[in-house]
Order: C-alpha cells, then structure tokens, then sequence
C-alpha cells in the first residue's frame, strides 16, 4: 500500500491518498501504482478543488484506491470502476495500466469525481457534469492531448444531438 499525504513544493494534502495494488499481477502495472496515486492526489485532486469549489476534506479525510485485475474483480457487470464514499476499487486497465499513458503519467479523472459529486446530493444522471468536468480536469493537469480529444468529443457528441433535434423538428 501507497500513501500520499503531501505533494512537492505544498504543505499536507487536507485529504490523504492510499492506493493497494495488491490484487494486479503484472510487475509493470504494480509500478505505475505510486506515479498513479501521486497524480490523483497532486494533480486531479487541486484540478478538482479549483473546479469545483468543494472541499473534499469535508467528507473524506482519506480516499483508498484498491486496483484489481480483471480475473479478479469484485465489482461484476460491465463497469470498470467503482466510487464507494471515500474508497474507489478501479481495474488496472482503466486506471494504472491503460492502453495509451498520457505524458503526465497514469492517472484518472473520472472516479474521483463522483466522490466530489456525492456532495451535490441526488441528481438526475450520475454522469451530467463529467464531460465537461474531465476535459476542464485534464487540461489543468497539463494533459493537453486528452483536453482536445475530450473537447472534440463533446463537440461531436453536441452535433450528433442537433442533428437529430432538427429532425424530429421537422
């Protein structure tokens, strides 16, 4: 297990980052876990305290990433992570060990996201604020790459919606 309580250059992080590894096999995987949990807690964690304005401290002074391959993953069905207030279990290949590695390093912006979402309460659709949240992430963190794929996506996905808004229209 990996703990993150600080981060270069900053004073103790409100909110302290663990991750275990315990469950991945692949050597090259477990050594991507500490430049992962690093990122989570000095890159993707301030991105989204400045984003969105919510103290994370407020309701989780720790958050616990358990990363697990996929022959033994304890989530089931098709997801491939998972956000449990304060805890999020992830497989490897959607966290530490993804087909393309950003220059910034392994590091992921969606399941810490819905542990700052679950502040807002209920809300109609678990995923409504991510798209625009995860691009406006990645491009704090200097991920510029994954910021113009995200961004060209939404765009796409926005003109697919007009399209067939103008069709019912007519």
């Amino acid at each position: 297990q990996i703990t993150v309580s600080n981060c270069p250059g900053q004073t103790a992080l409100p909110v302290t980052f663990q991750i275990d590894c315990s469950n991945v096999k692949d050597p090259a995987a477990k050594q991507l876990c500490k430049p992962f949990i690093e990122n989570q807690a000095c890159k993707v964690f301030p991105a989204y305290r400045q984003i969105t304005g919510i103290n994370l401290e407020d309701t989780c002074r720790s958050t616990n990433y358990t990363i697990y391959d996929k022959d033994n993953w304890p989530g089931g069905g098709e997801a491939g992570g998972l956000a449990l207030k304060c805890a999020v279990q992830y497989l490897a290949e959607y966290s530490v060990n993804t087909k393309t590695q950003p220059k910034t390093g392994p590091y992921d912006t969606h399941e810490l996201l819905h542990e700052y979402q679950t502040v807002l309460g209920a809300i109609p659709y678990a995923h409504i604020l991510f798209g625009p949240s995860q691009a406006e992430a990645m491009r704090l963190i200097g991920d510029v790459e994954s910021y113009n794929r995200a961004v060209a996506q939404m765009k796409e996905t926005t003109g697919n919606f007009e399209e067939r808004f103008q069709k019912l229209s007519n």
